[in-house]
């Protein structure tokens, strides 16, 4: 049982020694049909509650900033699919995306590049997905390296 005993009243100095007893309050998010059941569950315990709106206006409306455009990001793991194939390719970069994406297009030597001029493929430039955001380069490199792409087919060769 979740009572808590208040501190008497220094005006009132013979119930010092008697307790009493408030009621705790909790506010819990508003979800149609567990939220009467969890306030019936709190009110056996004598607890009170009150519900609080999840989504209020103000939080639909209100954005303090605009959205990063997906090629101004920096710090992710993205993927690079072959149109043809169907291959990814999974790399990471602390850079933007939209200048490591050029540096891929201009470089002849990249793994993308080979599979694009051996297999005589298109690669959705257009088309590249955000993985996972990173700041932190070591956590940015192991999470490209638990997916497979083409750069770890062409490796094997």
């Amino acid at each position: 049982m979740f009572k808590v005993p208040s501190r008497p009243s220094p005006t009132s100095q013979e119930n010092s020694t008697s307790e009493t007893i408030r009621l705790i309050s909790v506010g819990l998010p508003y979800v149609s049909g567990l939220s009467e059941h969890l306030s019936r569950v709190f009110r056996a315990q004598d607890i009170r509650t009150y519900h609080k709106p999840y989504n209020t206006l103000r939080s639909i409306l209100v954005h303090p900033r605009d959205r990063t455009p997906t090629e101004k990001k920096t710090g992710v793991v993205y993927d690079i699919t072959c149109n043809d194939c169907g291959e990814h390719y999974i790399g990471e970069t602390a850079r933007t995306l939209e200048k490591r994406l050029g540096e891929h297009q201009k470089q002849t030597t990249s793994a993308i590049r080979e599979h694009q001029s051996q297999a005589n493929h298109e690669i959705d430039w257009e088309g590249v997905k955000i993985l996972d955001k990173e700041s932190v380069d070591v956590k940015r490199k192991k999470e490209k390296s638990r997916r497979p792409s083409i750069s770890d087919v062409n490796a094997q060769r």
